[in-house]
């Protein structure tokens, strides 16, 4: 009771308010109606499950259900209360975008109502299931017992009442049905195949079926098109949605209760011509009769070939049509009467049974021992007059499946059969080629079907299925290659049509045939042209007659009615059978052609005649002289010359023309389908520079390509790069890439086995253009064979290799699950859907060395024909192991030969662990030197020592061409405790050298960098890596002392993450060694961002010489406090070198604290000695800092250089009054002529306004300032450089107002009233100036958007009278042909009713001059017939004119393309 109030309940209320919604939206009122409808249901199940006593069994997955479907409702609610919100008008706009979410909102809303139902039809199953079996058991007892009593009272009134009662006759009735089930498992336990020879070649049905996709509801029509249209995965993909929405089930359910409890007594399996319908029933009749389905239902199952029981002519009763020649009659006839519901009739074709209106409407015997017509018998017995309680299965064509549910007793059941799932295909190779001495083809076979989007979907149907794995099984039992030798797509559908016709289809003499097809390509190319897969009834029956094979019913609810609509199988038959038609007409072939090249010329991607691509490559298909042989069609004479010339065009042009079809691979296609060689040679000809760049290709791609290429005789360029080309696509294609000259290739998932086809594909002497392997698992001998016949080709330009080598003491690199096959793919028909169980196998990949390279040619930078080549290689080690776990290399090439030189490297390094790990390194290093032309090396390594980090400089210092080398710790590294660092880098120039070290933590030295000319041998490096391995992690005194040990050294810098006096007096404590050489210049900064700003007396800080002097210079955070009015943001200090020690850090840091612009700071900073430059940031210029700065280039003589910014930035404000000041104090300090050597550089904002400036600070964000930097050198004057676009306009408006206010003041002044209402009216006008100005630029503003708007207006209307033009033009020429037409065929019809009465007049005559009127009678009969013919050929030219106006109609989607 919980559940109820908690979960149903509200999903009521929501439920019942959204119906009311629907019910009220008028929009969007056909969809909100079908929408109301679906909510109707849903309330009615809603109710009937809140009427449920035990819920308990599902209360969990019905909850999740019932959540589910109350957010979709409440989806729903909001979305129509939203619509409803809206106006009238905007809901009408909004009904196209609403539209498409109340279609999706339907879909949602039915899955959960089926996802609902289907769990409580689980629960009722289980009851109904448990009842029906506790009756079933009751009503077999009782049975048994009725049939004993019957049969006892059958021997008292033969035997009459002295005679012997025996239990003989139940004996007897039992050993007739075994008898009966005996034949049934001889006659239907095997099959012979459609090609068997007399004799042989019988299957086992048992072994040979597969499951069938079988749906129990018709399926609405745009589910059905989108089967139709989908190809290869997506069609299996609609499939497993159909089996979801339309309740999946197989045939050991066809009998089982619905969701209401109900047994259907009839059921209905329908399914196209080939789809198995019959090799279904066999399945049944065999499983029956070994016990294995139907066992507790049926005692006796009858099947009936309908086809049959149309040349039954004489009256018999049931019993008589029965197959009863293994039984005895009287025990069918006592089981018939006694026990009807315990019989199953299978009635098989019913749409093959030529039932007449007179059959329909006769009378039905209503028992089985009366004799009438065998149609009418049978009629009684699907009507239910006769053997009501008794079980029909009937099969049918969707053609007949109408009228069959007319006229059939019920309750029925609809099932229709829509294939094979993708499983169902490899299943039915598995059962076709069953036994290992057919592993190798059935795995060959299934590969190039699942490979070939074509003949994937074409396999679907059973028959198709097994047309191809004919073919196959004929072409594949020698080890041959399968495009040499397998028939084309195009083979494979004619074989299936014919098939049809042979076994399947109705009897047709040849004309009847042709002209059947005939219809069927005019109606398929139809379909194409307009891409419509659904016909209306009316269309089909316009160019067809009563015989509809390869074509389906689907049937569509109407509000009044239920409408027909017909398809295709498939749109790739509609496709062949439009192909087919080309074949009967030169000109309709001329038109496609020419329509399919001028709309792939054309740059509008929507014009594409793409849907057209696949008719023309059946129809090259069916130029193939085996086929047109075999299957005895007429071929045009001059259609080959034109599909020639066609493609040969298409070939020249194929360079410009867009990617988007993959054009290349359609003339492909069409050349393979073509399969003559002197055709395929003469195009390939023609195309002798094949560019695949991007097109991904799937093997039977690769297949077509090898074959294409077989019969070029001249390939000069074959690109194939990006196609997602592996191993086994490699394979097919060796030959192919062998008769290149010039290549480009990737290709990835390489093995061993693949090494020798890529090696004999690049042959020697081949300009390798693109060369990538990726992604790929091979042996080092591998590589090595890979890279020595790179050195054999005639030119190399791009390579790129990247793969893995596992090492040769690890375990297989692939570790399958080993999986029984019950489990690989298991399928579970439960809740109405199918669930497919895939178990894939794990892979562990194991330890292996990873290699990168990579070559890259590029121009030289002043030189455009001079190219530069360099080569990289990366290794990574994945042994932990190791001391190295991954090497990098780059080295100068030649641009044009590829040369091996990484062979030794590799070696060692793959065989690594072969070396003790104190040598690695040395090793590694070694071969290094063998390499030529090194440019940069970088080790990756466990751990770095001050021994290996010293060996590495000897390293570099050996290999002369060396510019650049590192060795670090790789991430992870478990060596950190035994290394004195984490990264040492070295950068060699001409004339420099520059190594940076890490320490390994870096918890107080950052890194540290020396530069020198040379690396020198009299430097103690290992000292110096020791010492700065120890210092890493010190936090108190600092000692760099130990730089002495380095030779040569002329600079120093130092990153630390907080630079306290420590660090500033040991930097300055180098420069006053007295017995060594210090650096030039040394720094030490704080590493960004500053990880300790609080206890860091600055940013950065500097020491050079310069002669004897030395220039100290201190940098500070650079961050503006809001709260400061100054902030010193770096100043210089220029002194002599003796008094080095005097530098007091104590007041550079307080330089760096100063935030207040008072006498104290003049005082603080003039105090510090050597005071050469400064750089300032203050909140803005005014005239108290200005005397601030003055007084500061009065108190400090060797002040040199002043830089200020106003505000973070510039932003702040430069007053006039400031600028005054400094300009005096220049103006004063020049003619003292003293202090030449100042400079001062002011940044910020000044007024540009020439009178009344700025006087506030303030005022900074007034448009009238603009940014400008002030720069004054040698006392000068100022300059001025503007940093933003001057706003003049701005200005001026300003300034003219002033200038008014100025004039008013005077006025008042003066008091002439007379010149004050002048200035007045003066500034009026410049104020209605402006305004009028301003309205004048939003009118122009506004009628340029409306200009553009009427273009727009004008450019579409322009568009839709040219398209009304067009269709005017083509409908009056369509009703004028039709009027010239209709004018002909009276005369014709006139004059030919004329000729025929004066012929019919002369005969006369004859016949009774000679008294021949019995010959006159036969010779009018042969007229009538002729007559007939003529008709006939009539309607068909009429037809074909009819096609070609339609051909020439406005094409559906408004481009204007006829």
């Amino acid at each position: 009771m919980d559940l109820i109030t908690t979960a149903i309940e509200p999903v009521i209320a929501i439920a019942e308010a959204v119906y009311e919604l629907f019910m009220k939206d008028k929009a969007n009122q056909e969809q909100c109606q079908r929408l109301a409808r679906c909510v109707r249901t849903l309330l009615q199940t809603l109710d009937s499950l809140q009427r449920q006593d035990d819920l308990t069994r599902h209360s969990v997955e019905l909850r999740q259900r019932l959540v589910a479907l109350k957010d979709t409702l409440q989806m729903a609610e909001g979305l129509m209360c939203k619509q409803e919100s809206r106006g009238q008008l905007k809901r009408l706009l909004k009904a196209h975008k609403t539209s498409d979410r109340l279609e999706e909102l339907y879909e949602r809303l039915s899955d959960e109502h089926n996802q609902l139902t289907l769990l409580l039809q689980v629960e009722q199953r289980e009851q109904v299931q448990l009842v029906q079996d506790t009756v079933d058991r009751s009503e077999q007892k009782l049975d048994s017992l009725h049939n004993m009593v019957k049969l006892l009272q059958s021997d008292w009134n033969v035997r009459g009442p002295d005679a012997p009662c025996s239990a003989a006759s139940q004996d007897a009735a039992k050993s007739s049905i075994a008898q009966y089930k005996t034949y049934i498992q001889e006659q239907f336990g095997k099959v012979k195949e459609y090609n068997s020879l007399p004799g042989s070649d019988w299957v086992m049905v048992s072994e040979r079926y597969t499951d069938l996709v079988i749906v129990q509801r018709h399926r609405e029509p745009h589910r059905r098109e989108e089967e139709i249209r989908g190809k290869g995965t997506e069609l299996y993909s609609a499939f497993a949605r159909a089996s979801k929405h339309y309740l999946c089930t197989t045939v050991e359910q066809f009998f089982s209760p619905d969701s209401k409890g109900q047994v259907p007594k009839a059921v209905i399996l329908q399914g196209h011509s080939g789809y198995g319908k019959t090799f279904t029933v066999h399945k049944i009749m065999d499983d029956w009769a070994s016990g294995k389905m139907y066992k507790d239902l049926f005692d006796l199952v009858f099947h009936f070939k309908l086809k049959e029981l149309n040349n039954v002519k004489e009256n018999c009763s049931l019993v008589d049509l029965l197959p009863c020649e293994n039984i005895d009659k009287s025990t069918v006839l006592h089981v018939l009467q006694e026990s009807p519901q315990r019989v199953l009739f299978i009635l098989d074709g019913f749409d093959e049974l030529r039932l007449s209106a007179e059959d329909l409407n006769s009378s039905c015997p209503l028992k089985p021992e009366i004799a009438e017509s065998s149609k009418t018998v049978l009629l009684a017995l699907l009507k239910g007059k006769m053997l009501s309680k008794s079980s029909l299965l009937v099969t049918t064509r969707s053609t007949a499946s109408r009228v069959l549910s007319d006229i059939l007793k019920g309750p029925q059941r609809f099932t229709e059969i829509l294939g094979f799932y993708a499983t169902g295909v490899e299943n039915y190779f598995q059962t076709f080629f069953a036994g290992e001495e057919n592993a190798r083809v059935r795995e060959r076979a299934l590969n190039h079907v699942m490979g070939t989007d074509t003949l994937l979907t074409a396999c679907f149907i059973p028959v198709t299925c097994w047309i191809v794995c004919n073919v196959f099984k004929d072409v594949l039992q020698e080890d041959t290659d399968i495009p040499s030798v397998l028939d084309t797509t195009t083979s494979i559908f004619a074989h299936f049509v014919f098939t049809q016709r042979n076994y399947h289809g109705p009897s047709l003499d040849d004309n009847q045939w042709s002209l059947l097809l005939k219809s069927l390509g005019k109606l398929a190319m139809d379909g194409v042209m307009k891409q419509i897969v659904l016909f209306d009834e009316c269309d089909v029956d316009q160019k067809m007659s009563d015989n509809h094979p390869f074509l389906g019913k689907v049937f569509q609810k109407k509000v009044s009615k239920v409408e027909t609509k017909y398809s295709f199988m498939h749109l790739s038959f509609q496709e062949f059978f439009a192909a087919l038609f080309h074949l009967s007409d030169l000109d309709v072939a001329k038109k496609t052609l020419q329509r399919v090249q001028e709309d792939l010329s054309t740059a509008d991607q929507k014009l594409h005649m793409s849907h057209l691509l696949p008719v023309v490559q059946f129809l090259f298909g069916l130029l193939n002289h085996n086929v047109i042989r075999l299957h005895s069609l007429s071929e045009p004479p001059d259609i080959r010359f034109l599909l020639e010339e066609w493609i040969c065009e298409l070939i020249r042009a194929e360079e410009g023309l867009s990617r988007t079809h993959n054009i290349q691979i359609f003339i492909l296609h069409c050349l393979y389908e073509a399969h003559e060689a002197g055709f395929v040679e003469r195009a390939m000809n023609v195309w002798n520079r094949i560019n695949l760049d991007g097109i991904p290709l799937k093997k039977t791609d690769c297949s077509v390509l090898a074959y294409c290429v077989r019969h070029c005789s001249s390939l000069e360029r074959l690109i194939l790069t990006h196609c997602n080309l592996t191993g086994d696509k490699l394979r097919v294609l060796t030959e192919a890439i062998g008769m290149s000259e010039e290549l480009g290739l990737v290709v990835e998932e390489l093995r061993d086995g693949d090494v020798d086809h890529l090696v004999t594909a690049l042959k020697e002497g081949k300009i390798v253009a693109d060369l990538k392997v990726k992604n790929s698992s091979l042996s080092l001998k591998s590589v090595l064979q890979v890279l020595d016949t790179l050195t054999k080709q005639k030119q190399v330009d791009t390579v790129d290799v990247n793969l893995r080598v596992p090492y040769e003491n690890s375990t297989t690199a692939t570790i399958t699950m080993e999986i029984d096959n019950s489990t690989i793919a298991a399928t579970s028909i439960e809740n109405g859907e199918d669930v497919c169980l895939i178990e894939q196998p794990q892979q562990v990949e194991t330890p292996g060395l990873h290699i990168s390279l990579e070559r890259v040619i590029s121009s030289a930078l002043y030189s455009a024909e001079q190219l530069r080549c360099e080569h990289f290689l990366i290794l990574g080690l994945d042994d932990p192991m190791l001391c190295i776990s991954g090497v990098s290399v780059s080295q100068s090439a030649s641009p044009e030969l590829f040369t091996n030189d990484w062979t030794s490297l590799l070696r060692t390094v793959h065989n690594l662990a072969d070396s003790p790990v104190a040598k690695q390194v040395d090793v590694v290093q070694s071969c290094l030197l063998q390499v030529p032309d090194v440019k940069m090396v970088e080790l990756m390594l466990s751990y770095l020592t001050a021994d290996i980090a010293t060996k590495f400089l000897s390293f570099s210092q050996a290999c002369k061409t060396l510019q650049s080398g590192r060795c670090k710790l790789s991430e992870g590294a478990g060596g950190q405790q035994k290394s004195v660092c984490s990264d040492v880098s070295l950068r060699k120039t001409a004339t420099s050298v520059r190594l940076t070290v890490k320490p390994p933590t870096g918890e107080s030295l950052s890194e540290i960098t020396f530069a020198m000319a040379t690396l020198s041998e009299e430097s103690d490096w290992t000292s110096v890596f020791k010492k700065i391995g120890a210092m890493s992690g010190s936090s108190g005194c600092v000692d760099l002392s130990f730089v002495h040990a380095v030779s040569g050294l002329q600079s120093l810098l130092l990153t630390v993450t907080c630079l306290t006096e420590c660090w500033a007096t040991a930097l300055l404590s180098l420069l006053q060694a007295p017995s060594s050489a210090p650096p030039k210049y040394c720094s030490v900064s704080v590493l960004e961002p500053p990880f300790d700003t609080k206890d860091s007396i600055c940013s950065f800080l500097s020491v050079e010489q310069d002669g004897n002097n030395i220039m100290l210079v201190v940098e500070y955070t650079k961050q503006v406090l809001a709260c400061a009015e100054v902030q010193i943001t770096d100043v210089s200090l220029t002194l002599p070198q003796t008094h080095l020690a005097s530098i007091n850090l104590h007041t550079i840091r307080t330089l760096g604290d100063l935030h207040q612009g008072t006498l104290e700071f003049v005082v603080q900073v003039s105090q510090v000695q050597g005071l050469a430059k400064i750089t300032l940031i203050v909140s803005s210029l005014t005239g108290g800092w200005a005397d601030t700065l003055r007084a500061l280039i009065l108190k400090c003589p060797t002040l040199a250089s002043i830089t200020l910014d106003a505000g973070q930035g510039g932003r702040g404000l430069l007053l006039e009054e400031g600028l005054r000041v400094l300009q005096d104090t220049l103006q004063s300090l020049r003619k003292c002529h003293s202090r030449r050597q100042l400079t001062i550089t002011l940044t910020g904002k000044r007024c540009s306004k020439k009178s009344n400036p700025c006087t506030a600070p303030g005022d900074c964000e007034r448009r009238c300032n603009r940014s400008i930097q002030m720069h004054s050198s040698q006392l000068k004057a100022f300059t001025h450089t503007f940093l933003e676009k001057e706003r003049e306009v701005e200005v001026e408006e300003e300034e003219e107002k002033e200038v008014v206010e100025e004039e008013e003041e005077k006025v008042e002044v003066v008091g002439e009233e007379k010149v004050v209402r002048e200035v007045v009216e003066e500034k009026e006008k410049v104020v209605e100036e402006v305004v009028r100005a301003e309205k004048v630029e939003e009118v122009v503003v506004r009628e340029a958007k409306v200009e553009e708007e009427v273009v727009v207006r004008e450019e579409k209307l322009e568009e839709e009278e040219v398209v009304v033009e067009r269709e005017e033009k083509v409908e009056e020429e369509v009703v004028r042909e039709q009027v010239v037409r209709d004018e002909e065929v009276v005369v014709e019809e006139e004059e030919l009713v004329r000729e025929e009465k004066v012929e019919e007049e002369i005969e006369r005559r004859a016949v009774e001059d000679t008294g021949l009127m019995d010959t006159y009678r036969d010779e009018d009969t042969d007229r009538d017939e002729d007559t007939g013919l003529m008709d006939t050929d009539r309607a068909e030219d009429t037809g074909l004119m009819d096609t070609e106006r339609g051909c020439k109609t406005v094409c559906p989607c408004s481009c204007g393309l006829q």
